[in-house]
């Protein structure tokens, strides 16, 4: 189906049904539509903070340096500093990528994330 047309259903399917879409950043198309609603803003921020506070802890605990990571992570150091800083929201493939160098499950990473948030309730 046409990236246009694939658009067009999307908006038109949001607007009966209150859907959420994600589009893509570089191509400006809509590739996902949710019908689900989507966790509220304060959890969800709350939820990536400690995904970036744990990712440090951990690289900190191995004590592994910045370089050291990104670089088996085949990523760019800034990148992993803008996420530890919570600057930037990682993607899933650079979670995994991250955990992996780490050895950390990313299930575990969020488990623990999400708990966290609930926890300090």
């Amino acid at each position: 189906m046409p990236a246009l047309a694939l658009r067009l259903l999307a908006a038109k399917s949001s607007q009966k049904h209150n859907d959420i879409c994600y589009s893509s950043s570089i191509h400006r198309q809509v590739f996902f539509c949710d019908s689900f609603p989507v966790a509220e803003d304060t959890l969800r921020k709350n939820i990536c903070s400690n995904i970036a506070r744990l990712l440090k802890e951990e690289r900190e605990k191995q004590k592994l340096s910045l370089n050291f990571v990104s670089a088996q992570a085949g990523l760019n150091r800034q990148t992993v500093s803008f996420i530890e800083q919570e600057e930037r929201t990682p993607t899933i493939d650079t979670l995994l990528r991250l955990t992996e160098v780490l050895g950390i499950s990313l299930e575990d990473l969020i488990r623990k994330a999400r708990k966290n948030v609930s926890v300090s309730k």
